[in-house]
C-alpha cells in the first residue's frame, strides 16, 4: 500500500524486501548504484483484544547521517537477548514532502478498505477515560520496561575471538567482573565482583528480583558508585534514573 503511493509520487524504486522493510532498488549508476537503501520500517504488538502498530519512512530527515548513531546502543556489545535481533541497513531519504506523502498513504488506503467519513481527533480527546487510560498505560514504567524480552548482560567476553573482544574502561576497579540476566525488567540472576584494597567484594543476590529502573543505586558501596555504576549509567541511561552522580560520602 505504502510503496503504491510512493510509486504515485515519483519514487519509483520503492519496494517492499524479504524482511517487509520498504527499500529503493540500486539504479546501477554512480558510487552508490549498487547499493540497496532502506527508507522505511515497522513494529507491532499483538495481543487477545487489540493490536497496535506504528511505521516510519524517511521523507526528509535532516539527520539522516546520525540515524545509526542513535540506533546503535553502546551496551550491545556486552548483551545477548532472546529478541529479534535488528539488521543494521543502510537509509536513505525518499525526498517527498510530509503533506504529499500522507495524503498518497490516505488515497491508497481508501482504495484498498473504502472510503469512510474521517473521524477528527481533538486535544480534548485525551480526557475521554478510555483515550485517557490508554496514554497512561503507553507512557508508564511497567509498558516501557517490563515488556522486554529476556537478555543477560555480561562483561566476560572469552567466547568471542581476541579481535571482537571490547575493553573495559580503565576506571573500573580492579578484577571487575559483572553479569546479570533480567526478564521483564526484572532481574533473575546477578553477580558482581571487584577487588578492594585486596579484598575480592561480592554483591549481586540483593539485586534479584529488583525491577533494574526502580533500583535506588546509591545505597551500595562507594567504590562501586564511582567506577561500576557510572558506566552503567553511561550504557543504560534512563534504566538507572535513581543515580544523578552525586551521593552524599558515608562517614
Amino acid at each position: 500500500m505504502v510503496v503504491r503511493a510512493l510509486h504515485k509520487l515519483g519514487v519509483d524504486r520503492a519496494m517492499v524486501n524479504t524482511r517487509h522493510d520498504i527499500v529503493l532498488k540500486p539504479t546501477g549508476e554512480g558510487d552508490c548504484g549498487f547499493r540497496v537503501f532502506k527508507v522505511s520500517g515497522s513494529a507491532y504488538k499483538l495481543t487477545r483484544e487489540r493490536s497496535l502498530h506504528h511505521g516510519t519512512c524517511l521523507l526528509n530527515s535532516p539527520n539522516i547521517r546520525n540515524i545509526s548513531k542513535y540506533l546503535r546502543s553502546p551496551a550491545a556489545r556486552f548483551i545477548k537477548a532472546r529478541g529479534v535481533e535488528s539488521v543494521s541497513s543502510q537509509v536513505k531519504n525518499v525526498k517527498v514532502a510530509n503533506k504529499a506523502f500522507e495524503d498518497a498513504v490516505v488515497a491508497e488506503f481508501a482504495w484498498m478498505y473504502g472510503s469512510q467519513k474521517p473521524i477528527i481527533l481533538y486535544e480534548d480527546l485525551k480526557e475521554v477515560p478510555e483515550i485517557a487510560k490508554g496514554l497512561e498505560e503507553l507512557t508508564s514504567p511497567d509498558w516501557i520496561f517490563s515488556q522486554t524480552p529476556q537478555f543477560t548482560f555480561s562483561t566476560d567476553q572469552s567466547d568471542k575471538p581476541k579481535k571482537r573482544r571490547h575493553p573495559l574502561p580503565r576506571d573500573l576497579p580492579p578484577g571487575f567482573k559483572a553479569s546479570f540476566t533480567a526478564r521483564n525488567g526484572v532481574i533473575t540472576e546477578a553477580d558482581i565482583q571487584y577487588d578492594d584494597n585486596g579484598e575480592t567484594v561480592q554483591m549481586g543476590g540483593e539485586l534479584v528480583n529488583k525491577k533494574i529502573h526502580e533500583i535506588d543505586w546509591n545505597k551500595f558501596p562507594n567504590q562501586f558508585v564511582d567506577g561500576p555504576l557510572k558506566w552503567f549509567f553511561r550504557l543504560f541511561s534512563y534504566h538507572f534514573k535513581h543515580w544523578r552522580g552525586e551521593r552524599k560520602r558515608n562517614t
